[in-house]
């Protein structure tokens, strides 16, 4: 599934006053049991072809400083999952014929810190000929960083025409009633090999505040004008980027797939929104660890 491309301009967002967040890019590696989302599925290329699938893509990590991830370890029962290749399969690829496997459950509640939503929503501003788009977006809960902070990822086209990102800061537990959004830049060095160090942002501002008093990143970015020095708080959201291929992002996460699989038709039928929104399961740690934001 695409991004969900918006052409936009600053008198449109000040019509819609906050953002409108479709599910247009997803988490290979978490999911959130509930009906109506995507999360856990693979990132699959518009026409599933390998040579599509091959395209370098940025993947982008996001850090929660000041949240925590709590969880219980449970085990899968993945006898009853159809051994089979991703699309994305290599010759060498091996087969996942496992019995079972781990995962995490997040318990919410053993800290005050601790996280209990599975998704932040970002922006993407591009620079098309003369005109700017703004595409709007969910990362979704990924792994967990060596001191226990929550990760989101998410993956979207290259950087080409990639003017700028913006976060929406989370000021509750929850995650809900963002009220500030961070804004990054892409660092000048990109590698497919591994990713960047954790990235601070260059700009904070209040989310839909286009008001001629306020201070607009929008305004600097799209007029090429330089943004005034900031100052992160301890609390800002980190960013790390990497080039990878739909095809080594679907590697990736081979094996996870069949575990998700089993715990969504496991635990999907028969349960409200609001429960399934409580059952969120993600992988087992990355070894080695992420590195703290």
């Amino acid at each position: 599934m695409g991004p969900d491309e918006i052409s936009i301009t600053k008198k449109m967002l000040a019509k819609v006053g906050t953002p409108v967040l479709s599910v247009a890019s997803v988490s290979l590696m978490a999911i959130v049991v509930q009906s109506c989302s995507s999360y856990g599925r693979e990132y699959e290329p518009p026409t599933g072809s390998l040579e599509e699938a091959q395209i370098p893509r940025l993947l982008m990590q996001i850090c929660v400083p000041n949240q925590t991830v709590s969880y219980n370890v449970v085990e899968v029962d993945l006898s009853k999952q159809p051994v089979e290749l991703t699309k994305f399969a290599k010759d060498d690829s091996p087969v996942d014929s496992r019995v079972s496997d781990k995962a995490r459950k997040l318990t919410f509640d053993a800290r005050p810190t601790d996280v209990d939503y599975g998704s932040i929503g970002y922006g993407q501003v591009r620079h098309f000929f003369a005109n700017f788009s703004e595409s709007m977006e969910h990362a979704y809960l990924y792994d967990t960083t060596e001191l226990e902070q929550p990760v989101f990822e998410t993956m979207f086209d290259g950087p080409q025409k990639l003017a700028a990102i913006h976060i929406n800061a989370p000021n509750n537990r929850n995650g809900q009633g963002a009220e500030f959004l961070y804004w990054y830049k892409l660092p000048a060095k990109l590698s497919n090999e591994k990713f960047t160090q954790w990235q601070e942002p260059v700009a904070k501002s209040l989310r839909a505040s286009f008001t001629p008093t306020s201070f607009e990143p929008w305004d600097y970015i799209t007029h090429g004008r330089e943004l005034p020095p900031y100052q992160p708080e301890r609390s800002a959201l980190k960013v790390r980027f990497r080039i990878m291929s739909y095809q080594d992002i679907g590697l990736k996460g081979l094996f996870w797939q069949r575990t998700y699989n089993a715990l969504f038709y496991k635990y999907k039928n028969g349960l409200s929104d609001e429960e399934q929104n409580k059952l969120i399961y993600i992988k087992l740690a990355d070894e080695p660890p992420i590195a703290g934001c």
